[in-house]
Order: C-alpha cells, then sequence, then structure tokens
C-alpha cells in the first residue's frame, strides 16, 4: 500500500472521533473551563447522592487496633486517630458540604434578587434607604459576619447555613439592582409600560429573564464560596459537631496530628480544595458562553 493511500485511510479512520470531538467542543461553547468544571463538578455531585452507599467502611466506626494507618488499598484515605476510615468520612460530608452550600445560595440568591430587584425597579428613596444598609452590610468581611450571626444564633449545621446565606444577600442584591437599572431604560420596557403592563408584569416578565445569566455565572461561583464559608465555620467548631463527618471538622481535628498524619488533613483539604475549584471553572465556563461579550 502507498503511503498516500494509508495517510488517507488513516485519515477516513479518525474524521468521525474529530467530528465528534468539534461537536462536543461546539455544544460547550468552545469553554475548556466548562468542560472540566462539569465534569469536577459533577463527580462532587455524585459523591453526594451516591458517597453513602459507595463508602467502603463505615464512616462512625471506631478501631482503635487500626490508629493512623497510612493510604492503602484497604483505607485509600487512611485513618485517622479513632480508626475511621477517613475515605469513607470524605464520602459521607459531601453530602452535606453540598447540601450546605445549595442551601445558604439558595437563601443568598432568593432574598438579594428580590432586594435588588425592587430597589432598582422602585428607585427614589426605597432605594436610597436599601443601598445605605447594603453598603454597611458589605463594609464587613462576608466570613466576619457569617460567624458574627453564627454567635447570636448559636452553633449547629443549620445556623451556618442561615448565616453564609444572610451574609451573600448583599452581593447579589448589588448585582441584581445594577442589572435592573440597566434594562429599565431598554425599549421593550418602555413599550410594556406604554401597553399598560403593570409594574409586576414588566419585573416578571420582561426585566428577570433578561438578567439570569449574570445572576446564574455569580451564583454557580457562589456556590464554590459557600463551600469556603460552611467548611471555615465547620472548622471554628461553628457547624455540624463531631462524629458527624463534615469536611471543615476534618481538617480542625487533623491540625494535631500534621506532622505525623499529614493524610488526616490532607484529604479533605484536597476534597474541599477540589470541589471549589470546580464551581469556579464552571463559574467562568458559563461566563464565557453566556456573555456575549466574550463569545467568538
Amino acid at each position: 500500500m502507498s503511503r498516500s493511500a494509508s495517510l488517507a485511510g488513516d485519515t477516513a479512520w479518525t474524521r468521525p472521533g474529530a467530528r465528534r470531538r468539534g461537536r462536543l467542543y461546539r455544544l460547550l461553547g468552545g469553554s475548556m473551563s466548562l468542560a472540566l468544571g462539569g465534569v469536577l463538578v459533577g463527580l462532587f455531585v455524585l459523591m453526594a447522592l451516591l458517597g453513602p452507599y459507595l463508602a467502603p467502611h463505615d464512616p462512625l466506626a471506631m478501631d482503635l487496633s487500626a490508629r493512623f494507618q497510612k493510604p492503602s488499598a484497604q483505607h485509600w484515605a487512611g485513618t485517622d486517630q479513632f480508626g475511621r476510615d477517613v475515605f469513607s468520612r470524605i464520602l459521607h460530608g459531601a453530602g452535606t458540604s453540598l447540601l450546605a452550600a445549595v442551601t445558604a445560595e439558595a437563601i443568598a440568591l432568593a432574598a438579594g434578587t428580590l432586594i435588588g430587584l425592587l430597589s432598582g425597579y422602585v428607585r427614589g428613596r426605597f432605594d436610597l434607604v436599601v443601598q445605605r444598609i447594603l453598603e454597611i452590610l458589605m463594609a464587613v468581611p462576608g466570613l466576619l459576619l457569617a460567624v458574627v450571626i453564627v454567635a447570636v444564633l448559636g452553633p449547629g449545621l443549620q445556623n451556618v447555613m442561615i448565616a453564609v446565606g444572610l451574609a451573600g444577600i448583599p452581593t447579589y442584591a448589588r448585582l441584581v439592582r445594577g442589572q435592573v437599572l440597566a434594562a429599565a431604560e431598554q425599549e421593550y420596557v418602555e413599550a410594556a409600560r406604554a401597553m399598560g403592563a403593570g409594574s409586576r408584569r414588566i419585573m416578571l416578565r420582561h426585566i428577570m429573564p433578561n438578567i439570569v445569566a449574570p445572576v446564574l455565572v455569580v451564583g454557580t461561583m457562589g456556590l464554590a464560596g459557600a463551600i469556603q464559608a460552611t467548611a471555615a465555620l465547620s472548622y471554628l467548631g461553628m457547624g455540624a459537631q463531631p462524629p458527624d463527618p463534615v469536611w471543615g471538622t476534618m481538617v480542625a481535628e487533623a491540625q494535631v496530628f500534621i506532622y505525623n498524619a499529614w493524610w488526616l488533613a490532607a484529604a479533605p483539604g484536597a476534597a474541599i480544595a477540589l470541589a471549589v475549584l470546580g464551581f469556579n471553572l464552571l463559574g467562568d465556563g458559563l461566563r464565557d458562553v453566556l456573555d456575549p461579550r466574550t463569545r467568538r
């Protein structure tokens, strides 16, 4: 067989795979961040949903004869000071981390969107008062504000979710207000107002659909921040209490043994880092795809 025929055959053989890769690349909007972030987030969600069924050991079962075992085929992430399997605890903790992050972001997104929508559309004195309150809240770092809220409400995972959600409201309120102010000046809003549409219909049917994209991007990245915040509060002892397998609490318990049993902190720390990285990449990819200014 000649060299040209061989090359032609190879090209014909690989062409379907290249076409599939091209279609997948176009489907993802040409964003590798979206692809990689989607994979990491998908793995995190699978861990959260299937972790309790995939865990090889009971996350609460103690075996003092197996304390501080290094990662091995039997214990993929080693064992802790009580002989508990670290990998099983990480799998169980994924569901708690996802639940806490989603609940906190739902609180922040719902309240922030409502406040921003009303503030940007009503304007006037109401907008002035709301913005001064938001500026006061934003002057305090979000994590510090969450710590203060948990200190008032008391420790516990439920209070941590409420605190992180309340601390995230100003971000969404300012974002939505800015988008509403820009959208309210568009011709389609003026046309709806001229046709006699009420304020509620204009806000929900004409303005809201046009501000979903930036809110979706910020919300996806906000999930990464919520995972960090809930882990940090659990690390400080304000979240779920031991022996519940929560990533932040696992890191806090492991710091005492960091020099002798490095895997106790490395495993949950890596889980937090990968989950945060996944949501950040996913949000960055969604921004590239949804923002017309960055779209090719």
